[in-house]
């Protein structure tokens, strides 16, 4: 069997379980907080952009704008068949609690998010003949980590070592930045893509919704990159319900789901994240990406 051939066997189970993940998750939203009014809830899917020649090479990417590659391209079409068979098998049923569709896209604006983003829209909007809003930020574009990006990661600490011990020393030290022009601390990160997922379920939440369905429930998804799926996990959820205690690399294309609690009663709009589901981890361990 080929190297690709095993790749997409191991795609198609890793897409499968997360298929299974998914629609297990979506049917306990909690009917205490639906009964709440004060309280509005919004799942978040979490989801890494499909591979990248870097990603297969182990080459550090951060910010380089890469593409995704021919393997990448197939995981964006399961993708998109695992998105849309979930919204397929919620709109034949009867469940009050599981009649899901997608209403909003936020992507990475680097490119490996953007054509991940588009690709799964756009299989999603063929089949349902209904539009889905893509919106791109820089805010959740991968940790910058300076010097480092574009180097092989085994060779990272040979050909830069004090741009590697400063890299290490950060996930200690949220404010060190990493060294080498644009580098960026864990805080940095944390602020950016906190705002941006906050201000996006605020907007979608203070959105007038009498056109949907009283039990239709609202579900954004999030297109980014392995170490801000990462970090969010680590420093951003308030609850971690995943079960997963492997802080592994998720697979390209993996879905992840968090339920975002809003206070709609306060002028804050305070929030709870609680995440649900993770995405499926390199059963070996090996780490493509640094974060």
């Amino acid at each position: 069997m080929s190297l690709f051939s095993r790749s997409l066997d191991s795609l198609s189970f890793s897409l499968s379980l997360s298929l299974s993940l998914f629609s297990l998750y979506s049917l306990s939203l909690g009917e205490e907080m639906k009964s709440d009014a004060n309280v509005g809830v919004v799942r978040v899917l979490l989801i890494r952009h499909a591979r990248t020649n870097h990603n297969a090479l182990g080459i550090i990417q951060g910010q380089l704008d890469t593409d995704v590659n021919e393997e990448g391209n197939f995981q964006i079409q399961r993708l998109g068949e695992t998105l849309l068979l979930n919204e397929n098998e919620d709109d034949g049923s009867n469940d009050k609690n599981n009649n899901i569709t997608i209403r909003k896209v936020l992507s990475s604006d680097l490119r490996r998010c953007s054509h991940t983003a588009r690709g799964m829209v756009t299989a999603m909007e063929k089949a349902k003949n209904a539009k889905v809003e893509i919106e791109e930020s820089p805010k959740l574009r991968e940790r910058h980590v300076g010097a480092l990006q574009g180097c092989p990661r085994k060779l990272a600490p040979i050909k830069f070592p004090r741009e590697w011990a400063t890299f290490c020393e950060s996930k200690k030290n949220r404010s060190l930045k990493c060294a080498g022009e644009g580098g960026e601390s864990v805080d940095d990160v944390l602020k950016r893509v906190k705002e941006c997922i906050d201000d996006a379920v605020r907007r979608v939440v203070l959105e007038d919704d009498n056109d949907r369905m009283e039990n239709e429930e609202t579900t954004i998804a999030v297109v980014t990159h392995a170490g801000v799926l990462l970090l969010l996990r680590e420093y951003l959820v308030d609850e971690d319900l995943s079960g997963e205690k492997n802080r592994g690399i998720v697979r390209n294309c993996s879905i992840g789901t968090m339920r975002v609690e809003v206070d709609v009663s306060s002028d804050s709009k305070k929030m709870k994240w609680i995440l649900e589901s993770w995405g499926v981890i390199d059963a070996e361990g090996t780490a493509d990406v640094v974060v």
